[in-house]
């Protein structure tokens, strides 16, 4: 079976920024002893942009998938095609 390499990338992307984004929580909530206002904002401001990173990727990777239909009930599929795309297959 042909895999889409515009859905391979993306879910790459998508697994990059959810580690990226765990990793910073991990910083924040591992760190030893209260950290000072500045190193909290910092934290704070590092965990929220990769939160976003991480969405925008989830979205752009289940946008493709939901156009493009790569994946969608295949033995590839990393998620099950979401509820909107189901609905409107006309089946």
């Amino acid at each position: 079976m042909a895999s889409c390499n515009d859905r391979r990338r993306l879910a790459e992307q998508f697994a990059l920024a959810a580690r990226e984004y765990s990793e910073a929580v991990a910083r924040l909530v591992q760190h030893e002893g209260p950290p000072s206002q500045v190193e909290y904002s910092t934290f704070q401001s590092v965990v929220i942009e990769t939160l976003e990173r991480c969405e925008d990727a989830r979205v752009e990777f289940e946008q493709h998938v939901a156009t493009h239909r790569c994946g969608v009930f295949t033995n590839e599929s990393l998620f099950p095609a979401p509820a909107h795309v189901t609905a409107s297959a006309g089946g």
